[in-house]
């Protein structure tokens, strides 16, 4: 079968870190694999990320828009149409709301049948987009993303997220305590995810003031792409918060950390946590559906009772004061680990894709 996923970029975030693992599942299952990527693919994160996807057999053509500028939207859109054609997919698979636009417009001109990711919870759509894909085959990240949105489709179905452990899991320790020039007896929280809105880092920032001496430090690892995303002069002025914006070796800071945490206000399957799963590092969630629904039964995780202050910190006090190794954490973790594989995730994508093709 010939798949191709359209979607923004390669920067990091829960989308490409999803195909990270799901592009060569699929691949290793006899697919023909394409990435389309809709923008300029030109931080060093993304150009290494596109390699190594190459070197899996996926393969990845560039329509190369410019944002915001409409000339270059209308242009991107013509060399999809063309590269679409030649190529000839059964299936066009969009992820995020820019490629969902891209996807319906170019799927009029082609006999493939265009599928849809909805990977937020909620994933808005404006009145335009809602018209384009009306009754499309919808796939959901998660059972929270299916209830909060309200997308019109006669065929829905809920295929929760999963990642590849071997591409998470990493031996490696991350020098960071000496790149910020901490002692070795300071301990590390570390949240990870751009720098939108939904990841709600003024609060994390208002959880770290109260640690402000007590040499616990705040690491966030999470990309800022201009307008629409938070100003990262946020986390200035704090000797205790610590933005490391896009980062290629998240696994092994999280080697190196003794917590992981995450504010979110909303989410559909947060890639990020499945992956600090993995890594076997204590994590303390915030108490929104999606979260508490993927923490159930897996241990060392820690969900505050309450969205303030003092539950997070009961949380983070639990969390650190874990005293397992991460070895024994993911030995426990191992059975509820089991639903977030990748195999699973790429079985029923090719599964659902086949049964759309029928229709």
């Amino acid at each position: 079968m010939k798949i191709i996923h359209l979607l923004p970029d390669l920067k990091g975030g829960g989308i490409q870190n999803l195909l990270v693992s799901l592009a060569p599942a699929q691949a290793n299952r006899n697919n023909e694999v394409t990435l389309i990527l809709t923008d300029k693919n030109d931080l060093d994160y993304s150009i290494k990320l596109e390699k190594s996807l190459k070197s899996k057999g996926i393969k990845v053509f560039h329509l190369n828009r410019k944002v915001h500028n409409k000339i270059s939207a209308i242009s991107a859109i013509l060399k999809c149409i063309r590269y679409l054609r030649q190529t000839r997919p059964e299936i066009l698979h969009s992820h995020g709301r820019l490629a969902h636009f891209f996807g319906a417009i170019c799927a009029l001109f082609i006999k493939g049948r265009h599928v849809l990711t909805i990977h937020n919870s909620p994933e808005r759509w404006k009145y335009y987009l809602s018209f384009l894909n009306k009754n499309k085959p919808l796939i959901y990240c998660s059972q929270e993303s299916f209830k909060a949105n309200t997308h019109v489709s006669k065929t829905k179905i809920v295929i929760p997220n999963g990642v590849d452990k071997n591409i998470v899991v990493s031996k490696e320790v991350s020098s960071i305590r000496k790149e910020l020039g901490l002692n070795k007896d300071s301990r590390l929280i570390v949240s990870v995810g751009s720098l939108r809105e939904q990841k709600n880092y003024p609060f994390l920032i208002e959880i770290a003031k109260e640690y402000a001496n007590d040499n616990i430090h705040f690491l966030i690892c999470g990309g800022h792409y201009g307008k629409g995303y938070i100003n990262p002069n946020i986390f200035s002025g704090y000797n205790n918060v610590h933005w490391l914006g896009l980062r290629s070796d998240v696994s092994s800071i999280e080697n190196e950390c003794n917590c992981f945490l995450s504010c979110s206000k909303f989410e559909g399957l947060p890639i990020a946590v499945l992956e600090a799963f993995y890594v076997g590092i204590p994590c303390v969630l915030s108490p929104i559906p999606s979260h508490c629904n993927i923490a159930q039964d897996v241990f060392g995780c820690y969900i505050p009772s309450k969205f303030d202050i003092s539950s997070f910190k009961a949380s983070i006090k639990d969390a650190i004061n874990l005293t397992e190794e991460k070895s024994e954490v993911l030995k426990k973790r191992e059975n509820s680990l089991s639903k977030f594989s990748v195999d699973r995730t790429a079985d029923s994508y090719v599964k659902f894709y086949k049964g759309t093709i029928c229709k």
